[in-house]
């Protein structure tokens, strides 16, 4: 496989990182198949078209691939994005702090990232539980009025991308993010 600016083209287009798709590659090319790879892989994998020569029924992946099929077209169905934008962060400017920088950015940017999410698997119930709970454990720091909460609050696109709701799912994850950041764990 040579990475063109064609590959690379397909592969933002497709939500795909080069990082990605060369680990993808370099398991199907030496047939690794301890590696476990998702039906969100495999479904990356089959978009793109680079990887033809790969017989999935090899690598004992033949129902994975097979309930994968046709799913590469079909769009992610999105009903609660608009209740995801209205409840991220516009700016910085909370809890008597005054406005350092915009948060939000491109409603359209913001969008596709959310599809995309959606689309390799993340559902629209725990991106919105992991914002929400997110926002509510920054704004109930201890030192929420003397250092602003949300200064470092990452853009929506860029919160997608990074899966940043996984971490905030549950009461447990929370308190080893809190363990963790006081050198506690």
């Amino acid at each position: 496989m040579v990475i063109n600016k064609e590959v690379i083209k397909l592969c933002a287009d497709n939500y795909i990182s080069l990082e990605e798709l060369v680990y993808l590659y370099t398991v199907f090319l030496n047939e690794d198949w301890e590696v476990q790879l998702s039906v969100a892989s495999l479904t990356k994998i089959k978009r793109l078209g680079l990887i033809d020569d790969v017989d999935l029924t090899e690598a004992g992946l033949f129902l994975i691939a097979s309930a994968t099929s046709g799913a590469e077209h079909r769009p992610a169905v999105v009903e609660r994005f608009e209740e995801f934008w209205t409840s991220y962060p516009t700016d910085d400017a909370v809890l008597g702090h005054q406005l350092s920088r915009k948060i939000k950015g491109s409603k359209q940017t913001a969008k596709k990232a959310y599809e995309a999410a959606v689309q390799m698997g993340a559902t629209e119930e725990s991106i919105i539980k992991g914002l929400k709970n997110q926002l509510d454990f920054l704004l109930s720091l201890p030192n929420r009025y003397t250092v602003n909460p949300l200064k470092f609050f990452k853009a929506p696109k860029r919160w997608l991308e990074e899966k940043e709701w996984e971490d905030f799912q549950g009461k447990e994850q929370i308190k080893q993010i809190i363990h963790h950041g006081a050198g506690l764990v």
